[in-house]
């Protein structure tokens, strides 16, 4: 929880996360919007792993101009 981050992203840019990365589902932000999720699976059972947090976690997006709520 210490290293958490979040970003926002433009439709011209793609993520890529290193193996071992935990991440969160990609959350659209303006509807409509449309991505696409390539994942490679091992067959392997270690291929996802689930973590349920103790705390929750709120995250305060910027506005357009750089401003927050």
């Amino acid at each position: 929880m210490e290293t958490l981050r979040s970003f926002i992203i433009s439709p011209e840019q793609i993520i890529t996360y290193r193996c071992g990365v935990w991440h969160h589902s990609v959350t659209v932000l303006q509807a409509p919007s449309t991505f696409a999720m390539i994942m490679a699976q091992t067959g392997r059972d270690d291929d996802t792993e689930l973590f349920d947090l103790v705390t929750s976690v709120e995250i305060t997006a910027p506005y357009r101009d750089g401003s927050s709520v």
